[in-house]
């Protein structure tokens, strides 16, 4: 499978001296530091953090962080995961099928699975980020986007690459979240609110199956799939922002929360 990539956004990140490419990753540090000083900044109480089930006290070339001065991926600077190398994500878009090769070749998360519609043996080179923490306010708010190597050609094959972003504890309005994935596509019909379809490319993609796809294919996750092509941003061979040959427009996770309860949070791509 080709490589897959999330860039993802607070209001905090760091940001790093420009190169030739828009988009500059550095992936040299630990997991956890990525998480607690990029995706999450200061002041906030975060615990129990690890990477595909270890301690995330590592570091892997499948995570890092991102700078893109022009925004050209969505977002200015961030978190970024990858299923390969994140580092290809700098690179010019020179192929419609690019791969770097990752640290990890872990596998097999269910929540992914299913959000991904198929098994969990039918997911490979999975990055997996987890860990509790404690809000300072009453709202959880990520903005991030999501993108891959298999647009357009793969659309609605079965290379259905998905992100999950699974939340665990107390609801506000009444019983908890257990699992609940908050990386749905935003509802086109009704501005602010979400469907509750995944994203994928088989979700998120020009509207069109690909050559290597079938639109039943696209069609048997959410009818109404074509009609997300607003969500979809295109590459054109040749761009030097970054290599990825789609990605979502950036996209919100919005979730209400208990201010000073600990919450447990998953992302996996």
């Amino acid at each position: 499978m080709k490589k897959i990539i999330l860039f993802i956004t607070v209001t905090m990140g760091l940001f790093l001296n420009q190169t030739k490419a828009q988009v500059t990753v550095n992936n040299t540090n630990t997991v956890q530091f990525y998480v607690q000083n990029v995706l999450l900044g200061g002041g906030v109480t975060v615990s129990n953090i690890t990477y595909n089930g270890v301690p995330a006290s590592v570091v892997s070339n499948q995570v890092g962080e991102f700078t893109d001065p022009t925004s050209s991926v969505g977002l200015p600077s961030g978190i970024i995961l990858a299923t390969g190398n994140s580092t290809l994500a700098s690179q010019a878009n020179n192929s419609g099928s690019a791969s770097l090769g990752g640290s990890s070749s872990f596998t097999g998360d269910s929540h992914l699975a299913t959000a991904g519609n198929t098994t969990t043996s039918n997911l490979y080179h999975q990055t997996k980020i987890e860990f509790d923490f404690v809000p300072l306010g009453d709202t959880l708010r990520f903005n991030y986007v999501f993108a891959s190597e298999e647009y357009p050609e793969f659309v609605c094959s079965g290379y259905n690459d998905v992100f999950g972003f699974f939340l665990s504890g107390n609801n506000p309005s009444g019983g908890t979240y257990n699992n609940l994935n908050l990386a749905r596509v935003p509802n086109p019909a009704v501005p602010g609110t979400f469907t509750n379809t995944p994203v994928a490319i088989n979700t998120i993609n020009p509207g069109v199956a690909g050559s290597s796809g079938t639109a039943s294919n696209c069609s048997s996750i959410d009818p109404s799939w074509a009609a997300y092509n607003i969500y979809y941003v295109g590459n054109t061979t040749g761009s030097t922002n970054y290599q990825y040959d789609g990605r979502t427009v950036s996209l919100p996770v919005f979730a209400l929360v208990n201010c000073g309860q600990t919450y447990h949070i998953k992302m996996a791509i």
